[in-house]
């Protein structure tokens, strides 16, 4: 691991695994695996990356291999927080206290805001006119969904933001 994968998981022995983690692969200069959990029995067990980071031009993103991490409950287990708070802090590291917008994560905002964060829920049907007001952004699922989707979220990692994305197992 290198030196900056270290500097997230400092204090982090553990974190929940949310339903059944998906693999997220880390492809590219800019990726790597930050958290990896095995695949698999006994000796024939492999590790596979199901938290990763990536630099993206400007922007950064942080993937995620179940949606479940976005969840208040899954928070509150082992070291999952103090992760969250070092990959926001990764993710915008101009700005001490970064923006970050949770769509159609309320809980999420809320359980940010206890631990300090500047944290704020973006309503679905607005987040394409609300994402440019947050260093940080916190996708659902179903976000983004076509193309013409994609190409906002592409705009907003070219200038600078951050998205946190997750994928079901």
């Amino acid at each position: 691991r290198g030196g900056e994968v270290e500097t997230l998981l400092q204090g982090v022995h553990a974190i929940a695994a949310p339903g059944l983690p998906g693999t997220v692969c880390a492809q590219g200069a800019g990726a790597q695996v930050v958290i990896d959990a095995p695949v698999g029995n006994g000796t024939a067990a492999q590790r596979q990356g199901v938290v990763e980071i990536a630099r993206l031009g400007k922007g950064r993103a942080v993937l995620f291999g179940h949606d479940g991490y976005f969840d208040p409950a899954s928070l509150q287990k082992a070291d999952t927080t103090p992760l969250l708070l070092h990959l926001i802090q990764w993710a915008a590291p101009q700005n001490a206290r970064p923006r970050v917008g949770g769509i159609d994560h309320p809980q999420l905002a809320d359980e940010l805001k206890k631990n300090g964060v500047n944290a704020v829920a973006i309503d679905r049907a607005a987040w394409r006119t609300a994402i440019p007001e947050c260093n940080i952004v916190f996708f659902p699922l179903s976000v983004p969904r076509d193309d013409a989707e994609i190409a906002v979220v592409r705009r907003y990692l070219d200038g600078g933001g951050a998205a946190f994305l997750a994928g079901t197992g």
